[in-house]
């Protein structure tokens, strides 16, 4: 949930949108939504960074794909995350959205 209206001042430096799933591998065909708009593929690195969370994290062996987003793209009060996925089977564990001042 976003608790703030961040179109407004003082805007956002920076908010980013992570998406932490377990089992993915590049054979993967993810596809992500956010407010029912598609995101970029998670799989193009010029979009989203990826990151290997070891064993040690909360989510044991997860993959971790962050993109930024702009303010336009979250809803004040609730925003809807979605994920499929083409081939494969994995499993989705969090949809964090991060913002920075």
């Amino acid at each position: 949930m976003v608790g703030e209206d961040l179109t407004r001042h003082p805007k956002p430096a920076k908010i980013e949108f992570r998406v932490i799933c377990i089992n993915v591998s590049s054979d993967n065909k993810l596809s992500v939504t956010l407010n029912g708009e598609p995101l970029p593929d998670p799989h193009q690195p010029d979009e989203w960074q990826l990151e290997y969370l070891g064993a040690s994290h909360v989510w044991k062996s997860a993959t971790a794909f962050t993109t930024q987003l702009e303010p336009n793209q979250l809803v004040f009060g609730h925003n809807k995350a979605g994920l499929t996925v083409g081939e494969g089977e994995i499993i989705d564990r969090a949809f964090e959205i991060y913002v920075s001042y």
